[in-house]
């Protein structure tokens, strides 16, 4: 493959060579990874809170839905209770074998 150079434009044989090659140090790939990280987290934050007002909008509907049954519950439950009387129980106990 024929390419010229960059430095002086003659015709350069094999690979391209562009002055010094760029070389990778650590903090490069460290900053490189973390600067990914950081975007794929703030996606998946970005999800979540969707994802969260999904379910606390769906929360609340059902809140609305079962409030009425629920009160309805409750004042047959009143209706019905009876352990507010003074009445004693024919129940008897004994302690053990007498």
């Amino acid at each position: 493959m024929i390419q010229k150079s960059w430095t002086n434009l003659r015709p350069v044989i094999g690979r391209a060579r562009c002055g010094n090659v760029m070389k990778l140090s650590f903090s490069d790939i460290t900053s490189v990874i973390v600067v990914g990280l950081l975007g794929w987290g703030s996606t998946q934050l970005y999800a979540m809170k969707s994802d969260l007002a999904v379910v606390s909008y769906r929360v609340e509907e059902n809140y609305k839905m079962i409030k009425p049954m629920w009160q309805d519950f409750l004042v047959r439950q009143a209706n019905y209770d009876k352990s507010w009387t003074n009445a004693v129980p024919n129940i008897h106990t004994t302690r053990g074998t007498e």
